[in-house]
């Protein structure tokens, strides 16, 4: 298998949950930046960042967005993150 072939595999394993980052960097035979870079540049949501959630709060305020305010404020449930981290009203 090639390079490319090994990425786009590595891509479709993080997108469906199968690996996480360092996972997927293992499977594409890349370090793990450029496993993120590559992912960043295909518009891939990358959701460990660990301040992921913290921005998305930030813009439901800037916007005035109560949908997704309850996103973010779900999200964060789910994931065991101390709401009051993520939430900034």
């Amino acid at each position: 298998m090639n390079q490319t072939t090994e990425l786009d595999l590595a891509v479709q394993a993080y997108m469906n949950d199968r690996v996480d980052l360092r996972g997927g960097a293992q499977i594409a035979g890349v370090s793990y930046n450029r496993f993120m870079r590559e992912l960043e540049n295909r518009r891939v949501v990358i959701l460990e960042d660990d301040h992921f959630l913290e921005r998305l709060s930030s813009l439901a305020d800037l916007f005035g967005d109560d949908a997704l305010r309850a996103a973010a404020q779900r999200v964060a449930e789910q994931s065991d993150l101390p709401i009051e981290s993520v939430m900034t009203k």
